[in-house]
């Protein structure tokens, strides 16, 4: 039973570590859109 409880819990935070890269990615280069969307309009 633990090493199925133990296996199950490796693969969740191995998802879990895949989902958080992307999503950190996708807000840096959300709020580098931003920028750039605010600085063309204050010119």
């Amino acid at each position: 039973m633990n090493g199925r409880k133990q296996a199950a819990s490796d693969v969740s935070s191995v998802a879990v570590n895949m989902t958080a890269r992307p999503g950190r990615l996708l807000l840096a280069w959300s709020f580098m859109l931003m920028l750039s969307l605010l600085s063309s309009t204050v010119e």
